[in-house]
């Protein structure tokens, strides 16, 4: 929320129950005190009143800020009590989440004159309210502790006429209604639940032109750079355009700029050295950190530092844009975390070959969430210096820049992104997608993320938000597509992980699991099965149970078609592709395999 103090004189909330407490001189302050304020009659009081302002009555000082007026009769005479509470606090609003999780919204005067705002939730309120006190001392609220009893009364018993609905996470709340901390941009209807996960991370330093000159013109003709930025953009348009969760893991040699790319994003939003998180995170700690970045962008830091046998799972959790379901302290089950973001990721190895290290394959429902690409241009990471002569010198300039001026392009995508109508933004990403020949299934999930980085980018470029030509960002975006496709194996990626997975497991395994069909004293344990050589070609004669010890987690229909398919059977039966065969004098179901001609 950005809206600014009331400046009414007074507010008042009547009918509390009475304390007796001793009376409490006004504070001192050297401020200039406001003449021609009265205090409550006694039919009046017990009530309490805010004062913006310090003050004088009957010339008597009193400093500004939230007062409990009472009145105390000892049987023999009436006389009136001002307790001064805290420095100037309202109560301006009551918020909740459809029913649940009230809250009400403050607004306040820290240490340092400053206007504040503070959404508590009113289960702080409960007990002694301890952990509320310290809330309000750290944030810098000047308050009488001996009566806070009667500040928690005051707020606990305010009645705010204005209602707002509680959003538990920053991104959309509704169509027209984008909330980050501190900000909503929009319909002004909503308030971001106080102090979530990574609300920190977000923020705004230095000014907009001096990020344009100093960070995005030197992303002009870099392809990583550009993607970075276009990534950090796409995210609060994958809600509108119906996309799903899902970018790119950038993997190269140390020092050449990977880094870099992943600070430049990370600027889009906020400082680089809080946004950028790190892949040293377990399955359950990466689910707060996704649900900080809904609707913007994660990005993760050096995949080398991550468990391997852990990096497959967070790909699908973070891909599938939901964390788990947890039963509460009562049976029921806890609201679950979920986000929609984009994702870049960095490291020295792909995928692939960190899943290798804990001997997984890489699924093509993980390659399709997280896209490996390389980040190896000219220059590094780079396509062009511009006026730098080495690489690390472009890249000691943007990591100093960022540093400097962050979070001013998200915040203005946004506030244009929100006036779009979204029927019509859809029609104008049909029209980009079909240049990225998305074709069918894996490809087109690909296909559409480049597309929408590129849509996002040309997008604020018609916005006067980014100082590059007109379809730089979709030239780019189809440039680095294109070799991406170039890089890729024929077939879909379930054929290329088993052929991949057949030729591994015989090579790891041949002089082990498998015994010589002409040698009927060998035990291997376990047996895979048999091997004998043909015109000087070796034939594995593959038992069923051997061919589900090579592929335990698919099905063995699958992994048979794509083996046929391949061309990598020997021999088959005239029915079904294996055979039956007789070893060792007995007859055995067998697939007859043999590896492809550049692997033997």
């Amino acid at each position: 929320m950005s809206e600014k103090l009331s400046q009414v004189a007074v507010t008042a909330v009547t009918d509390v129950t009475i304390n007796k407490n001793s009376h409490l001189a006004a504070v001192p302050s050297t401020a200039a005190a406001k003449k021609g304020v009265t205090l409550p009659t006694e039919e009046q009081r017990p009530c309490y009143r805010c004062y913006p302002e310090a003050f004088k009555v009957n010339g008597k000082r009193y400093d500004a800020g939230l007062y409990f007026h009472d009145s105390i009769d000892d049987g023999r005479s009436k006389r009136s009590c001002d307790h001064w509470l805290c420095a100037s606090l309202e109560v301006v609003a009551m918020a909740s989440d459809t029913g649940h999780s009230y809250s009400k919204l403050l607004h306040f005067v820290d240490a340092e004159d400053q206007q504040r705002e503070f959404l508590l939730p009113m289960q702080m309120l409960k007990g002694q309210a301890e952990d509320l006190k310290g809330a309000f001392l750290d944030m810098g609220l000047s308050l009488e502790l001996k009566r806070f009893h009667l500040l928690r009364d005051y707020i606990n018993k305010a009645k705010p006429k204005r209602r707002i609905k509680l959003a538990q996470k920053t991104g959309w709340a509704d169509e027209h209604s984008f909330l980050l901390p501190d900000v909503d941009i929009g319909t002004g209807d909503y308030v971001l639940a106080h102090n979530p996960f990574g609300s920190a991370d977000y923020g705004i330093a230095g000014t907009m032109q001096d990020w344009q000159q100093q960070v995005a013109a030197y992303a002009q003709d870099n392809v990583w750079l550009v993607v970075a930025i276009g990534s950090a953009l796409a995210g609060p348009l994958l809600l509108k355009l119906e996309l799903s969760n899902g970018g790119f893991h950038v993997y190269g040699d140390s020092s050449i700029g990977k880094s870099t790319i992943s600070r430049v994003a990370c600027s889009v939003w906020g400082a680089p050295d809080k946004f950028i998180k790190t892949w040293l995170a377990t399955l359950n700690g990466q689910e707060g950190v996704a649900a900080s970045r809904n609707d913007t962008l994660l990005v993760l830091d050096e995949i080398g530092e991550s468990d391997p046998a852990e990096v497959g799972k967070i790909i699908y959790q973070l891909g599938n844009g939901q964390g788990k379901i947890r039963a509460d302290k009562l049976g029921g089950v806890r609201p679950v975390q979920t986000w929609r973001l984009m994702l870049l990721s960095n490291g020295e190895h792909p995928i692939e070959a960190v899943l290798q290290q804990a001997r997984q394959q890489l699924k093509a429902g993980q390659q399709v969430r997280l896209t490996s690409i390389s980040a190896l241009r000219q220059h590094g990471c780079f396509d062009t210096l511009h006026a730098f002569t080495r690489g690390a010198e472009l890249a000691d300039h943007l990591n100093q820049a960022c540093n400097q001026h962050y979070g001013h392009l998200g915040t203005a995508f946004v506030r244009r992104l929100v006036q779009q109508n979204t029927s019509e933004l859809k029609k104008e990403f049909a029209g980009f997608l079909q240049q990225f020949d998305a074709g069918h299934g894996q490809g087109n999930r690909i296909a559409k993320r480049f597309a929408v980085i590129a849509f996002a980018a040309e997008l604020a470029k018609r916005w006067q938000l980014l100082p590059w030509p007109q379809q730089h960002a979709l030239t780019l975006c189809l440039q680095l597509y294109a070799e991406w496709q170039a890089s890729q194996p024929q077939g879909s990626h379930e054929d290329q992980a088993i052929i991949t997975g057949f030729i591994d497991y015989i090579t790891r395994y041949s002089d082990t699991r498998f015994s010589a069909l002409s040698d009927a004293d060998h035990r291997a344990s376990p047996r895979t099965g048999f091997f004998e050589f043909i015109n000087s070609q070796c034939v594995y004669y593959v038992t069923s149970t051997g061919l589900k010890d090579m592929f335990p987690s698919m099905d063995s229909k699958r992994v048979v078609r794509a083996l046929f398919q391949a061309g990598l059977y020997y021999q088959t039966g005239p029915k079904e592709r294996a055979l039956v065969k007789r070893i060792h004098g007995k007859p055995v179901k067998v697939h007859a395999l043999c590896l492809p001609n550049d692997a033997q």
